[in-house]
């Protein structure tokens, strides 16, 4: 949930409450206060109508005073009134229905009788009006609220609209890119302070991971002659013909390992050039030229392992691309498919004008296909295997921003390449 939404949900739900409760607390308040105002104004009515009615000869048992329903009936001398202000229901011919009232109870002496006399005031004019206050507070607060919230959200929306936007730069941040972290402005100093944090933090980031490109890029390089120079040696040793059946061995193993070093070296140099963007992207690449090219270089390897090799493809496939990146990633593809099938399996190959498809039969399950992408990551312990080829793939794919998936169905590993988003480049 985004922090503005949850503000506004707080506020809402807080308005909310303090609406409902206020709503009960200004109900009660204003009942209070028109029930004491009918009560002031029939008391004063009382006052006077034992003013006007104290010397009466007689009483009639219903009169009207000033619009006041009022009842007369002769009561013992005795007799108390339990609650002279009180509440009670009678039925009004008017309105055929009954209504509530409120009634004021009291007792007058007339020629040595006395009366208990009870005059009416109905709720429904106070009801009313109380309906029609509420009604309208209601909706001067809701149009309050409803402000309020507007103004709310514009104002947070205002406020984080420049940390969304240093947020998407940031996510967008390219750390191969010469281009330097530049975030949104904005007023408010938490958010420059953030800002500059950003800032340092990129600017070292990007410094620290220029200065390890260029120590592997140098150390590589650096290991290229003395590498030559072991393998040459190693070579003129493997030729003396005084050497016994051991050294041959010893020697062999060395020189073995020494070939993958150079491969390790080789793959690294070429890793830190796919970094630096080192290479012409315009160049027009038959990408069904390439697989065939591949296919025919590693034949040797398919039929020592009499592999059955599939493809499918309906039309040709001319994309602009780099050809030199794309016999690399095909010939890693094809490798990776070969090298870790199973004896007298099968590799397709599917190259559509939207998507590259290499499915292989593998005697290796995985529960995480995706991290082979990872660098010297193996599926297995083979000596052979460098660990880099698919990591190489993987990274030209999000050079050219490629969708890239590995999944694992039973004994079938399949590798699915989008080229939808060059597609548009297609000759």
């Amino acid at each position: 949930m985004k922090l503005i939404v949850k503000t506004n949900l707080n506020f809402l739900i807080l308005a909310s409450f303090l609406f409902l409760a206020g709503s009960i607390v200004f109900y009660t308040l204003l009942r209070t206060a028109i029930v004491k105002n009918i009560d002031n104004e029939l008391l004063s009515i009382k006052h006077d109508f034992e003013s006007k009615h104290n010397q009466q000869d007689t009483v009639h048992p219903y009169t009207n005073f000033s619009e006041i329903l009022s009842k007369a009936t002769i009561v013992d001398k005795n007799y108390i009134i339990k609650n002279q202000l009180s509440d009670t229901v009678l039925y009004n011919e008017n309105a055929k229905e009954y209504l509530l009232y409120r009634q004021l109870k009291f007792i007058i002496k007339i020629e040595n009788k006395f009366y208990l006399f009870q005059i009416f005031k109905p709720h429904q004019n106070s009801d009313d009006l109380i309906v029609t206050l509420i009604l309208i507070i209601t909706f001067l607060i809701i149009v309050y609220i409803i402000s309020l919230f507007i103004l709310n959200r514009y104002t947070l929306s205002s406020s984080w609209t420049g940390f969304y936007k240093t947020l998407t730069k940031l996510e967008k941040f390219d750390i191969n890119s010469n281009k330097k972290f530049e975030p949104e402005d904005s007023e408010i100093d938490e958010f420059m302070n953030l800002n500059n944090v950003l800032v340092k933090m990129t600017d070292k980031i990007k410094t620290d991971f220029e200065n390890l490109k260029e120590y592997t890029e140098n150390t590589s390089h650096e290991l290229q002659t003395p590498l030559a120079v072991i393998n040459s040696k190693i070579e003129i040793l493997l030729q003396t013909e005084n050497l016994d059946e051991n050294q041959m061995n010893i020697l062999s193993d060395i020189y073995n390992a020494s070939i993958k070093l150079s491969k390790i070296n080789k793959s690294l140099i070429y890793l830190a050039m796919l970094d630096k963007r080192r290479f012409e992207t315009n160049q027009s690449v038959c990408f069904n030229e390439i697989i065939n090219e591949n296919i025919a270089m590693f034949d040797e390897f398919i039929k020592n392992k009499n592999l059955q090799i599939n493809i499918e493809n309906t039309q040709k496939v001319n994309i602009k691309f780099n050809r030199e990146l794309a016999n690399v990633l095909i010939s890693n593809l094809i490798k990776n498919a070969a090298k870790h099938n199973v004896n007298e399996g099968f590799i397709s190959i599917n190259l559509q004008k939207d998507f590259l498809e290499i499915s292989n039969s593998s005697y290796y399950k995985s529960e995480n296909p995706e991290d082979f992408f990872q660098r010297f990551k193996k599926e297995n312990s083979n000596a052979h295997s460098l660990g880099i080829g698919l990591s190489m793939v993987k990274k030209i794919c999000d050079i050219f921003e490629m969708p890239i998936s590995y999944k694992v169905i039973g004994d079938i590993h399949i590798l699915k390449i989008s080229l939808e988003k060059i597609s548009n480049t297609v000759i």
